[in-house]
């Protein structure tokens, strides 16, 4: 007998980052029972690192209750392409594209998520080991310190090196696709000097490109030293790790975990290849406030098996470059909470979950590969781009597909969110 929806689920969420605490939050607003598992005990609210929102789906998290009206984000309108220049000091400007984003604080979104969880439903320091199917159509969990679990309906939020994903498609693994991607944030106090760069930031997002990668700045609100929140500038920097590195592209290298020969490079490539005000917030920026990631994807042929579905990161993996990172996690949750909504049968639900978030994730998926291919791996001569070719090698990109970064091609709309 098929599970009515309208009674409580039992769910376990496997991983506590935003995916899992906004899909636990989506689950709950539909009067179901929700236990969250995360592996690790560190506050991730102190996990500063920059993110990209569209505006439309800002708001909608705020109107279901996602996050509060308060929310600190800055609004940006424009993304300013850059090449370097010997007279000034920001760089040349290649064109300035319609992009109406919001740029947030990753840690700030996800204490806001985290505060609409009881404590006695979020359990850190424990990792979900495995997960299994049960033949009347529940599924079984247990933690790594044996306790067992039979809920209704198991959400692998688990991140790129999910578990879970591994049950569902097994030998499903990320494709490496041969760069890497680093990030950093200095709180725009120790900027001092560069009020050029810190004006062209100041609605806007700068893009400053160069053979074999681009690195992106833009302002966020950060935690200042007095608990209070402070104006910062975060950056990405995409480049290939150097051959001397012992680069593993299966991990992630965390703050505090990145070699000097990494932060070593991404500085000399910084001061190397950009225009030297951006060269310089990367040279001021902390050791232990530079990250550095893989840049992998991943498509799936499935994001369900039996009573376990995937979120987030543990579902299909985009390249960064779509900035869907964070969106996509979101809208997950948002759909998980649609179809537990209006679905007759928790199978139903899955089902029409499934069915939404699969396509949509693998549509990104091949969208991150031809920004990727375009902007990095065979990226034009900048130096040669006009605005008029730089708006028509975008809409190549594109190749007729809509997409929040740019508000200016067929059939988008500035804020618009991704369908799905």
């Amino acid at each position: 007998m098929e599970m009515q929806v309208r009674q409580p689920v039992r769910t376990t969420v496997v991983g506590g980052s935003i995916a899992g605490c906004a899909c636990a939050v989506a689950l709950r607003r539909c009067g179901h029972a929700v236990d969250v598992y995360e592996r690790t005990r560190s506050n991730l609210a102190e996990r500063g690192q920059g993110i990209a929102l569209p505006p439309s789906l800002m708001g909608e998290l705020i109107a279901r209750g996602y996050i509060g009206e308060d929310f600190p984000a800055q609004e940006n309108r424009e993304r300013i392409w850059l090449v370097p220049d010997a007279r000034r000091a920001t760089g040349r400007e290649l064109w300035r594209q319609p992009s109406s984003v919001l740029t947030c604080n990753w840690g700030l979104l996800w204490r806001q998520l985290r505060a609409r969880i009881p404590d006695s439903c979020y359990h850190a320091g424990q990792e979900v080991a495995e997960a299994w199917d049960i033949p009347d159509g529940a599924a079984g969990s247990s933690t790594g310190e044996g306790l067992l679990r039979r809920p209704d309906l198991v959400v692998g939020a688990d991140g790129y090196r999910s578990r879970l994903r591994q049950h569902v498609v097994p030998g499903a693994a990320p494709r490496y696709a041969g760069y890497a991607l680093w990030r950093g944030g200095v709180p725009v106090r120790l900027l001092g000097g560069l009020e050029q760069a810190l004006d062209l930031i100041g609605q806007a997002y700068c893009t400053a490109v160069f053979p074999g990668g681009q690195a992106l700045f833009y302002l966020i609100a950060a935690i200042a030293p007095d608990g209070g929140l402070e104006p910062a500038v975060s950056w990405v920097l995409y480049a290939r790790p150097p051959q001397e590195a012992a680069f593993d592209p299966s991990l992630s290298y965390p703050p505090g975990r990145v070699t000097h020969t990494l932060i070593g490079h991404v500085r000399a490539r910084a001061r190397d290849v950009l225009p030297p005000a951006w060269g310089e917030v990367v040279s001021r920026t902390a050791d232990e406030d530079v990250t550095v990631q893989p840049v992998v994807d991943l498509e799936l042929p499935r994001i369900r098996r039996g009573s376990v579905l995937l979120a987030g990161d543990a579902s299909s993996l985009v390249r960064p470059h779509t900035a869907a990172g964070a969106a996509k996690a979101l809208l997950d949750a948002l759909c998980l909470e649609e179809e537990m909504s209006r679905a007759q049968s928790l199978a139903e639900a899955m089902a029409s979950y499934e069915a939404r978030r699969r396509e949509h994730g693998n549509q990104l998926v091949e969208l991150g590969r031809r920004m990727g291919r375009d902007q990095v791996e065979k990226a034009p001569v900048w130096s040669e781009m006009t605005p008029q070719r730089m708006d028509a090698w975008a809409q190549a990109t594109l190749a007729g597909r809509s997409h929040y970064l740019y508000g200016n091609t067929p059939g988008s709309r500035p804020g618009g969110v991704p369908a799905g």
